[in-house]
């Protein structure tokens, strides 16, 4: 009985010790496969010996562990975890350098203006919102730039960019495309309004035998300048509630050789008269718009506001990886590879 008691007491030390070595193999190792191996070592000599107990047979000696087993399973586990641990670093650093050098700076610079296309150094916009913006030119040849993702980036990078906002942030990403759409209906609006007045002083013009001339060619006896005085009209409503003055009140009508112009060239007539009519409709035309131009402004600063809102929630995804330097959510093409495979083992 005694030796019965004994040997139980040996069997609870052995229980012992294997949980022993089994919580020091996860602290180094780290990996439930060799755990389980040397676990599974033990239990099968721990069970041996209980047979032994039972069925009352006494045998020779014999050491309870098999120290080169054990040895072996801790020697290859401890190897393949440090492989494991090179292709996980090598990976974060795929990652480190995805997030750094392609996404990040994508989302810096996501409201940057891009340049207009085929637009001349000396053009500037007349009208902007957000990196949105336009170029006016008569008859529907205005340059018109959109809001848009960033264009200003190899296409793959920004396609990354877009593909880590619309799956790691998922109502963001449907707040940004609300938000483009309805900036790029607002420069719609504009642009219509441009044609509106541009049809309206054409249609004036040629009541009053005046010709569009762009510049180009012989400087005709009865013209005008049709986008400078569309210019002058879309800007007459701001100017005049700052001045009480229209634009065209800071320009006389004077003779100039065989006839008579003001506004530098915006138009001239052999005519005196039609031109002082001509003053007169540019402010009829002001007016028309006045009160549109307000309701214009409005929208403007509401949707100016919700780019700003996504620009600092842009900013917050840089200063939380900077921070931090924990994993941007979402993934794309190029990093879900890497992702899936970290995942693989266990990270």
């Amino acid at each position: 009985m005694k030796l019965v008691r004994s040997q139980i007491t040996r069997l609870l030390g052995y229980l012992v010790l294997i949980g022993i070595i089994a919580y020091f193999l996860f602290l180094y190792l780290g990996q439930t496969a060799v755990i389980a191996q040397v676990l599974f070592m033990f239990l099968g000599l721990f069970f041996e010996k209980i047979r032994t107990i039972i069925l009352g047979k006494e045998e020779p000696p014999k050491t309870l562990i098999d120290v080169e087993k054990l040895g072996k399973i801790i020697v290859e586990g401890a190897h393949e975890k440090a492989i494991k641990d090179a292709r996980k670093k090598q990976l974060e650093d795929y990652l480190k350098k995805h997030y750094e050098n392609d996404l990040l700076p994508v989302m810096r610079e996501w409201f940057k203006p891009a340049e207009l296309p085929h637009m001349k150094i000396s053009e500037t916009h007349d009208y902007e919102i957000l990196s949105a913006e336009i170029h006016y030119q008569p008859h529907n040849k205005s340059k018109i730039k959109k809001l848009s993702e960033p264009k200003h980036f190899e296409p793959n990078i920004i396609q990354d960019g877009i593909e880590h906002l619309r799956k790691g942030y998922p109502r963001e990403w449907e707040n940004w495309s609300k938000l483009k759409e309805n900036v790029n209906t607002h420069l719609d609006k504009v642009v219509e309004i441009w044609s509106d007045i541009e049809n309206s002083i054409e249609n004036f013009a040629n009541k009053s035998e005046l010709i569009k001339w762009d510049g180009r060619g012989p400087l005709p006896s009865n013209f005008i300048v049709l986008d400078s005085l569309v210019r002058a009209v879309w800007n007459d409503p701001e100017y005049y509630q700052q001045t009480k003055r229209h634009v065209w009140d800071d320009y006389q009508i004077n003779q100039n050789g065989n006839g008579w112009e003001f506004g530098g060239y915006w138009v001239k007539s052999q005519n005196r008269q039609s031109l002082i009519d001509f003053k007169n409709q540019l402010t009829i035309e002001s007016g028309k718009i006045k009160n549109i131009k307000k309701e214009l402004d409005k929208e403007k600063i509401k949707l100016e506001e919700k780019g700003q809102a996504f620009k600092i929630f842009l900013s917050s995804i840089d200063e939380n990886y900077i921070r931090s330097h924990k994993r941007v959510p979402g993934f794309c093409l190029t990093c879900d590879p890497w992702l899936k495979e970290l995942g693989s083992v266990g990270v």
